[in-house]
């Protein structure tokens, strides 16, 4: 049974008047579009990234924002599917695209009493991915997406449990045995670099060799939370607060200098010589400030840093000062679209109180409006595809699709609290009883 995914912490609507009642048309018009889980298929298959445990989660958040429409019922069908997707087809463990995200999703929505073993739907999972995670050498990614990270989402959102435990103490293992560790001025510089042999076939050639990627999704900054929240839990602290502080010491180091319209771009060669020149990336959640803004005050927040925190607040303030015509954003979705940019800026206003982020997160609502297509499926919010022939391709999922830009119009106009962004390592679960907080702990 889906249960209550309200968290305890504050939240307030951004949006009143006629731009809340635009968005709450667009989220029950998207709603309408998805409603019948016989009928909608999801490119996305079982995964939180795009398929069906994606949309459960967003008819799970409707439910809370607006009980009493039956939305729950529907969230449930999605959820089973899911799990029957992946109890008989072939998934692999990723975070986006397999067996971790539906168990993710199953942890998030259902909540299973955390002393009742007998009912822990997950607790097979946790000895698969506790297998898995014993593998070493690892040659496996270590990003959110598909690696070690998104391992690490999913051993967060399981804590307490005992092998919530296991899990996150099996992957600051990992972390600690593939980190790349430098040597240079204010201490150790940690990092991970990316194999070009993890890329897709259409993107391995622009990578020769090896790299290291600046990106929340497939980079460095994502790992960010996830150590941090290891460190706020008491779990392989003697690990993860080493890894921590040196990978925020690399990342800060490795910033654009001021004066630039972003501070982070999109990779960094491993060499740090090749001669190749260094701009900006685009203003997004995958890659760029607005994203790496949100993943360092998360981890800042989660070991209470305060000359962290402020650094995160500068390059979300930077980000939100970022003209719309320098962002590069071209469609609605969360990963690299207007939602995205609306939500992180959302989200740094409710963790700050800083208006110029509510302004931001109002710019980039309205800017999703306005990129909406009316003569497109999925309630006119499809996703752009470039490439040699651009297309506009109907995408129902969290990560790229509607549901995600109605999870985000949710957030904007209700308190329902949006814990399922701890997916985009923008937030992290509340500290459950039994752990640690960060003034008890003796670094």
């Amino acid at each position: 049974m889906i249960e209550s995914t309200q968290r305890t912490e504050p939240w307030g609507p951004i949006a009143d008047g006629a731009l809340a009642a635009r968005l709450r048309a667009a989220i029950l018009d998207v709603a309408e579009a998805l409603c019948d889980p016989t009928t909608v298929g999801t490119n996305g298959g079982a995964g939180v990234g795009g398929g069906d445990a994606s949309l459960a989660i967003f008819y799970a958040y409707l439910a809370r924002a607006f009980p009493d429409a039956g939305w729950e019922e529907i969230a449930q069908a999605y959820l089973e599917r899911a799990i029957d997707r992946v109890a008989t087809t072939l998934t692999g463990p990723s975070l986006y695209g397999g067996f971790t995200g539906v168990a993710w999703a199953v942890e998030h929505l259902v909540g299973k009493d955390a002393d009742d073993a007998e009912e822990d739907a997950n607790e097979s999972i946790d000895d698969s991915l506790v297998q898995h995670l014993e593998t070493t050498p690892w040659r496996a990614p270590y990003d959110l997406v598909e690696g070690l990270v998104g391992h690490g989402v999913y051993a967060l959102e399981r804590l307490p449990r005992p092998s919530g435990s296991r899990c996150l103490e099996r992957v600051i293992a990992r972390l600690d045995e593939t980190a790349t560790r430098l040597t240079a001025d204010g201490g150790e510089h940690i990092t991970w670099w990316t194999d070009p042999a993890w890329l897709p076939v259409e993107t391995a050639p622009q990578y020769p060799t090896r790299y290291y990627n600046l990106g929340v999704a497939h980079g460095v900054p994502g790992a960010i939370p996830i150590l941090a929240g290891a460190c706020r839990a008491g779990v392989a602290v003697d690990r993860a607060r080493p890894l921590l502080d040196g990978a925020m010491r690399w990342l800060l180091a490795n910033r654009l200098p001021e004066g630039s319209v972003g501070r982070f771009d999109f990779t960094l060669s491993s060499t740090h010589g090749d001669g190749k020149p260094r701009q900006a990336a685009r203003a997004a959640w995958c890659y760029g400030d607005p994203g790496v803004a949100a993943a360092l005050l998360a981890g800042a927040r989660a070991v209470g840093n305060q000359p962290w925190e402020r650094e995160a607040i500068d390059l979300g303030l930077l980000a939100a000062r970022r003209p719309v015509a320098e962002s590069s954003v071209f469609d609605t979705g969360i990963c690299h679209g207007a939602s995205g940019l609306a939500h992180i800026f959302n989200r740094l206003y409710q963790q700050t109180g800083a208006t110029r982020f509510a302004d931001a997160a109002r710019l980039w609502l309205e800017r999703t409006l306005e990129l909406r297509r009316p003569d497109h499926p999925v309630a006119g919010f499809p996703a752009y595809r470039p490439g040699a022939e651009p297309m506009w391709a109907a995408e129902p999922g969290l990560l790229t699709g509607a549901a995600g830009v109605a999870l985000v119009m949710i957030s904007a106009i209700t308190p329902v609290v949006p814990a399922w962004d701890s997916l985009l390592a923008c937030s992290l679960p509340p500290i459950a009883a039994g752990d640690r907080r960060p003034s008890d702990i003796a670094w």
